[in-house]
């Protein structure tokens, strides 16, 4: 069964001259229980940039992943401490980049929960930049 959840959204990108861009988002999504596993779900804005893009966020286990399906879809695996590679498919065409998280923690409770990622990001061995997503978020029954 899916909840609603209200989403707090915190994403920076510290790039590899050490310039520093943040961005912050609230919206409404869903949340949904599978075998084994977590998925939040929502709907980015015109602020990130990709105005209607889906976001799916799964946790299971030691690990995270986040899809992204819109015109810059991607699919993305983090476990901390192991370099996954993943693909980013743009209108021009795929990107393969590598993501090296060195924090991947989630957490979930009966009103709400939160994740936390830290990577630095590579293409082609190439180090493009360090990455943090904090997200929490609270069901209608944790909104007071």
């Amino acid at each position: 069964m899916d909840q609603k959840v209200l989403l707090t959204i915190l994403g920076e990108q510290t790039d590899s001259d050490g310039d520093i861009s943040e961005i912050k988002l609230m919206t409404t999504g869903l949340l949904s229980r599978y075998d084994g596993g977590i998925r939040v779900s929502y709907k980015e804005s015109e602020l990130s940039g990709t105005d209607g893009a889906e976001m799916t966020i799964e946790m299971e286990g030691d690990a995270v992943r986040v899809f992204r399906e819109g015109d810059y879809s991607s699919n993305f695996l983090f476990r901390e401490g192991k370099r996954c590679l993943n693909v980013f498919h743009t209108p021009f065409g795929v990107i393969e980049l590598g993501a090296y998280p060195s924090q991947v923690e989630y957490g979930v409770c009966d009103d709400g929960g939160e994740i936390r990622l830290c990577y630095d990001i590579d293409m082609q061995g190439r180090h493009l930049g360090k990455n943090r997503l904090m997200m929490e978020w609270k069901t209608e029954t944790g909104i007071s």
